[in-house]
């Protein structure tokens, strides 16, 4: 923002008239104590936001809240009130790791690393009003959940896959009562059995399986949305397939052979399966609806690379439409938009 009276970086929001609606001045620091699981905001002061070379991103979390993302810190801010609801605190060891759900009805799941003042991962509810309630405490949440998460998968509909592994499951102890009582055996006794190649809820608790794939074949699940994910699975004759599956992990349609990568789109209607010079769209029965040839089509990212499983696709159905290139295709109603770019390019559009 430039004027007569300042020539600096600032952050507010504007609304679609290209106005600015609700400039953010300052934020609040604070220390935090622990309380009940809560923490409790004291001796507040006023300090500018500063949007230097350290500045990464501005994310909208919904319910009015953005996070402000630097190199070396978090800060989320609550437009409506003008207030910071959370900025991470390095002199006590707490720093956000990551929100794994946008704002609802007032609260987001965030994973905090020391949230108790000492090391190890909790998953969090922040409230709009900066409250931070300890939500999910167990083995799961400190050692396992943001290996997976964090790193590279999407958490959809509340359910995150956690990547087939040969080698088999693995056992994470508990630590903390290893270290309080040296009791390595009873370390292992309460510790936490991670199956792999499997979907499991937010709080560690093992929703789907495969046992029939388990020592077989090679298989990725995508992220759930609205009750339906996109599953790609190495057949035994060493091809990639693709298919649907429910929340109960019932296949919707055979696997199809003949395709590299496959997409949920995110309201769960209709799955994109893809190769190099192809994009086939299909609805969750399994039926094409449309087809693309063109020799454009390029994929990046394969089923196991990071891209593929957060969800970051190359091409993907978005409100009925996917973009190819220089045209569109109206999935929902049948048509092509920027069909002149059709001839230039070489492409061909089967519509079913």
């Amino acid at each position: 923002m430039t004027n007569f009276d300042t020539n600096e970086w600032q952050f507010g929001a504007i609304d679609k008239n290209g106005n600015v609606v609700s400039p953010f001045q300052a934020y609040e620091n604070y220390q935090v104590e622990l309380n009940q699981y809560q923490w409790e905001m004291e001796n507040r002061y006023q300090e500018k936001v500063s949007l230097d070379d350290t500045f990464s991103e501005c994310i909208y979390l919904n319910e009015n809240i953005h996070q402000l993302h630097f190199w070396d810190k978090d800060i989320v801010i609550n437009i409506e009130t003008q207030s910071v609801i959370y900025a991470d605190n390095y002199e006590s060891g707490r720093r956000l790791e990551g929100f794994i759900s946008d704002f609802e009805g007032g609260t987001a799941r965030v994973l905090l690393d020391g949230m108790d003042g000492f090391s190890g991962k909790s998953i969090c509810r922040l409230g709009v009003d900066g409250t931070l309630t300890l939500d999910v405490d167990n083995i799961w949440a400190k050692y396992v959940f943001a290996d997976y998460w964090n790193s590279t998968i999407e958490i959809g509909d509340g359910l995150l896959f956690v990547p087939y592994n040969f080698d088999g499951d693995a056992l994470f102890i508990d630590q903390e009562f290893y270290y309080q009582t040296g009791d390595l055996d009873a370390a292992y006794d309460n510790g936490f059995t991670l199956h792999t190649g499997a979907y499991y809820s937010i709080e560690g608790e093992l929703v789907i399986d495969f046992p029939e794939y388990n020592g077989k074949y090679n298989y990725y699940g995508g992220p759930f949305y609205n009750g339906y994910a996109a599953m790609m699975i190495t057949g035994a004759d060493g091809l990639q397939y693709m298919t649907v599956i429910d929340k109960n992990g019932e296949l919707m349609f055979e696997p199809k052979s003949g395709f590299e990568i496959a997409y949920m789109s995110k309201d769960g209607k209709y799955v994109t399966a893809a190769k190099n010079g192809t994009i086939a769209v299909f609805d969750v029965s399994g039926e094409l609806l449309v087809n693309v040839e063109n020799k454009a089509i390029y994929l990046r990212n394969t089923p196991y690379e990071t891209d593929y499983m957060r969800n970051t696709p190359d091409y993907n159905v978005n409100d009925g439409v996917i973009r190819i290139e220089d045209f569109y295709v109206n999935v929902e109603e049948g048509f092509v938009i920027g069909s002149q770019w059709l001839s230039d390019s070489g492409a061909s559009v089967t519509i079913y």
